[in-house]
């Protein structure tokens, strides 16, 4: 009866359309499937007794129009970068003929190619369709109305105002009194380890996001749609058992592999971007190419599962010097950078880079980059602090490293210079096509950053760095990678180009290497064949449908 008071009250203000009275930002699940445990916190780490539920109203405009409300699941499907956070809905749309998407000049395409990508979203859908289910009720006089043939959807009436829904797109039809509570629900299958060793499940880490739309019709193909709201979703299956994982205050308590797994990585295409501002600024910076793929460790009654299964940090330190001859190095800039590799993922994470001068570089004199990814603890811990406020930091504001502890730890701010805001979420939903200048604002707003501060008990400490079976004392590992260039300018636009003359590799895990002939990997999606010159850099997916 409180809710029902809730949304009736809320109707009162306002009747002109669907919208969210109450919503979770973020909703983190850990599961114990050896403990049949389920853990649920928010994105301040406050432990849940229960899952939040969403409340809507004021859908009279839907209704009028003869509309649907549609709740959505979407699964991360990062595809090859990281550039574009993109969640697929209708996964049957998602890899069509016309997906061309690639990583240029890669020697293994573990990974990368179509059938491998879809066979990884489509494993995780079923998890997820096999566990999430949703409750709704309708407080209408009349009760819930709802097609009962969906195509992504499987509905179970429970009572005259209430259903349950299962799958990855349902719809129900509001009416102009509805409102709606929505009570997102876990399949208590799903905490049992039968669940995941008859239907050869592994136990893996599964990023979401749960959407809210009114849609033209229930076909979920439809083209009218209108974008309510959405919430960020995290399902974490322990693998405490059979990995490695860190301490936690309570048995309960999310946790995740020590070790590292992140593999064969390389730096990309250098940026250097000059804009026309007063200030004379330019945007520098390079990409990462990272694998996050291992071998699986499976138990003898089938449970498997493996570090890579988990979303991983990838940061590092970027130091940029002039070289001045005679092994001398002149000092210009450095800075953190970095992102998130989700699980068993392939592809290019391209950080924010910085801004500095353009008067930093100096026409016809040779720099050299060198990233450095010894130790992703302290690079991840100073990467979190640049962009969670911006510090000015000092020696006394870093904390000591402790690879003992539950999570990564924080950096006590010394100067907040600027705090950066939630970026904006911008809905993405399989059948809406983004080419030309629309896909701009999503470049703009879906980068995968927004989502590495969601979640205050990840990541963990690492104890390890492990390729191959083969594994170091993260103390103790090195890799760094170098590339030196020269300074040039182009006589008609101006613009300053860079012109990579050595790329080098130094690691005591994984193989070093020197070459004078670097081909830096890169994402397009431009077709076989065809001049890549001719793809727009607003449009570098193509016809892609999402």
């Amino acid at each position: 009866m409180i809710y029902r008071g809730l949304i009736l009250l809320f109707l009162t203000f306002n009747t002109l359309a669907c919208l969210i009275a109450s919503a979770p930002k973020n909703i983190n699940i850990s599961i114990s499937p050896l403990s049949k445990g389920l853990y649920i916190y928010d994105e301040a780490g406050v432990k849940k007794d229960d899952m939040p539920n969403i409340l809507a109203s004021n859908c009279m405009t839907a209704a009028t129009n003869n509309h649907y409300t549609m709740i959505t699941v979407g699964i991360e499907n990062y595809v090859l970068t990281d550039k574009f956070l993109t969640y697929s809905i209708n996964d049957s749309v998602t890899y069509g003929s016309k997906d061309f998407c690639r990583i240029e000049n890669l020697e293994n395409t573990y990974g990368t190619t179509k059938d491998e990508r879809e066979q990884r979203l489509l494993g995780r859908r079923r998890i997820m369709n096999r566990c999430l289910e949703f409750e709704v009720n309708d407080v209408s006089a009349t009760g819930i109305d709802f097609p009962k043939s969906q195509s992504g959807c499987k509905v179970t009436r429970i009572d005259e105002n209430s259903a349950r829904f299962q799958g990855y797109y349902c719809f129900f039809k509001p009416k102009t009194d509805s409102a709606y509570i929505i009570k997102p629900i876990i399949n208590e299958a799903c905490l049992t380890k039968d669940f995941y060793t008859e239907n050869e499940f592994e136990l893996q880490d599964i990023l979401a996001s749960i959407g809210v739309y009114v849609s033209g019709d229930a076909t979920g193909r439809s083209t009218e749609l209108k974008y309510i709201n959405d919430f960020k979703l995290r399902v974490n299956q322990s693998p405490e058992g059979l990995l490695t994982v860190n301490k936690t205050v309570t048995p309960e308590e999310p946790k995740f592999p020590t070790k590292w797994p992140v593999n064969d990585i390389q730096l990309g295409q250098l940026y250097l971007t000059t804009s026309a501002d007063a200030k004379n600024n330019a945007y520098f910076g390079v990409p990462l190419f990272v694998r996050n793929t291992c071998e699986k460790k499976c138990e003898p009654g089938k449970l498997c599962t493996a570090p890579c299964n988990y979303t991983q940090p990838v940061a590092a330190e970027f130091v940029l010097t002039q070289l001045a001859g005679n092994g001398k190095k002149h000092y210009v800039t450095s800075w953190f950078d970095g992102g998130i590799a989700p699980a068993n993922w392939t592809g290019l994470i391209n950080g924010i880079g910085t801004q500095i001068t353009s008067n930093y570089f100096e026409i016809g004199k040779n720099y050299e980059l060198e990233v450095i990814l010894d130790d992703q603890e302290y690079n991840f811990m100073m990467f979190k602090g640049r962009i969670k406020s911006r510090l000015t930091l000092r020696p006394t504001t870093i904390p000591s490293i402790n690879r003992e502890g539950r999570t990564i730890g924080e950096i006590s701010p010394f100067a907040k210079v600027e705090v950066l805001k939630t970026l904006p979420t911008y809905p993405v939903f399989d059948t809406i096509k983004f080419t030309g200048n629309s896909h701009l604002g999503v470049m703009n707003t879906v980068n995968s950053i927004s989502r590495v501060f969601d979640d205050p008990v990840w990541p963990p400490y690492f104890s390890d760095y492990c390729i191959e079976g083969s594994c170091v004392l993260m103390k103790d590992h090195k890799l760094r990678l170098k590339l030196k260039f020269k300074i040039t300018k182009d006589e008609k636009t101006g613009e300053l180009l860079s012109e990579v003359f050595e790329y080098q590799k130094i690691s005591n895990v994984q193989d070093n290497k020197t070459t004078n002939e670097y081909k830096a990997p890169y994402f397009t999606c431009t077709p076989p064949g065809k001049d890549p010159t001719d793809d727009d850099s607003d449009d570098d997916f193509g016809d892609i449908d999402f």
